[in-house]
């Protein structure tokens, strides 16, 4: 463990019901691991370039042409598996020296059995939908979503337990409000995106879903504190709750994920410092009239810009993971900026009722950075957990070789 700091923030009752729902944010990478090796041990990666000259900072994982292989989407292209061949797709201006795309999303919108990719803009302020064609080749049809918000980060969510819908969660910029959209889809094939506006106020640099107050219904997680998901998630306001302050000193974190990190049956959050140092849990206590408190625990705050994180079970031992790294460029004036790149998991366990964090290094100095996504699933469905990881350093795939 990297470090240990206690921070408490406010305390709030918690509510009544004992439902253990705990949803993440980001529906990308696989709870459970297949592998062929035993459970529990020690993963082996593999560097793979797929693109050294790419500069996009954000990618998706799906079987674009159907032919059975999983193939990458970042950027302006499609990659086709197994040899990786570069299809481009749509065309995406580079504004101020970022790849103007904050989030892809792999998602059927049209029902026609083909991914379509629904992305995130910062500079062009937009959520957008491509509609796959179908054909390997040329630029797919464009669908606007939203206009005039910035978008720092998209994810796919599961907001209505109830519901089948697709839903998805960006994370604004400028402006303090939280809303979530729904895809409707009519029965003439017609689609459309309903926008569900929970907040006014609470929004901040990174979010995530979960169940916060163990009610069994997800709530939506921002650096400054969770709005409450109600009976009824199309009622036009949700209770926010300011209780804490995520992602460091700066107060700017990306995924936020709400996990049962040390087994207690509450759930508590993970969250890192985009633009500054430290990867972080903080655990979730209730006193004994039923108000929640949150101490911060430190992991890692050896260095700086983990803008990207997501949660897998690499090892295959039940428990999620830690799948992050170092951001190359988030903003060259950020602490830390021109330090080494390194990709990292740590290794989640309990062992004698204590939770440890165990940093695993799987490129370090080495080119690989990461930006505003990462990707763990089984890219070559060999069993094993793999890592997709896009930025400005390039395309990288880290396969799991035992």
């Amino acid at each position: 463990m990297a470090g240990l700091n206690r921070t408490r923030f406010h305390r709030q009752k918690r509510s009544e019901g004992g439902g253990k729902f705990a949803a993440v944010c980001v529906l990308l990478s696989s709870c459970l691991c297949i592998g062929l090796r035993l459970a529990g041990a020690t993963p082996r990666f593999e560097k793979h370039v797929i693109d050294g000259d790419t500069r996009a900072e954000s990618c998706a994982v799906a079987d674009v042409n159907r032919d059975g292989r999983l193939d990458i989407i970042s950027g302006e292209y499609w990659y086709e598996a197994p040899g990786w061949k570069k299809h481009r797709f749509r065309t995406i201006p580079v504004l101020n020296d970022y790849v103007d795309d904050f989030g892809a999303l792999a998602i059927d919108v049209n029902d026609d059995g083909y991914p379509d990719v629904v992305s995130g803009s910062w500079f062009q302020k937009m959520i957008v939908w491509y509609e796959n064609p179908k054909t390997a080749d040329g630029l797919w049809p464009r669908h606007r979503i939203e206009n005039g918000l910035n978008i720092e980060i998209i994810s796919r969510v599961k907001l209505s337990g109830s519901s089948g819908s697709t839903q998805i969660l960006p994370n604004y910029g400028g402006t303090e409000e939280v809303a979530w959209y729904e895809l409707l889809r009519g029965e003439d094939g017609r689609v459309e995106w309903s926008r569900h506006l929970v907040s006014k106020r609470g929004n901040a640099h990174g979010i995530g879903a979960g169940d916060v107050n163990g009610d069994g219904r997800p709530d939506i997680l921002t650096p400054n504190g969770w709005i409450e998901g109600p009976e009824d998630l199309n009622q036009p306001t949700w209770k926010f709750h300011s209780v804490w302050r995520l992602g460091g000193q700066y107060g700017e974190t990306g995924q936020i994920y709400a996990y049962d990190v040390n087994g207690d049956g509450k759930s508590d959050l993970i969250a890192s410092a985009g633009h500054s140092y430290g990867v972080f849990w903080y655990e979730q206590r209730v006193d004994k009239d039923g108000f929640i408190g949150w101490v911060t625990h430190v992991i890692d705050n050896t260095w700086s810009q983990a803008h990207a994180l997501t949660l897998a079970d690499l090892d295959g031992d039940g428990l999620r993971d830690i799948v992050t790294g170092k951001r190359y460029r988030a903003h060259d004036i950020d602490p830390g900026t021109f330090e080494p790149l390194g990709l990292y998991w740590y290794r989640l366990s309990r062992e004698g009722g204590r939770v440890q964090w165990e940093k695993h290094t799987l490129s370090y100095d080495d080119g690989v950075g990461t930006g505003v996504q990462i990707v763990v699933t089984d890219l070559n469905a060999d069993g094993r957990l793999d890592i997709v990881v896009p930025g400005k350093s390039g395309l990288h795939w880290m396969e799991q070789v035992e």
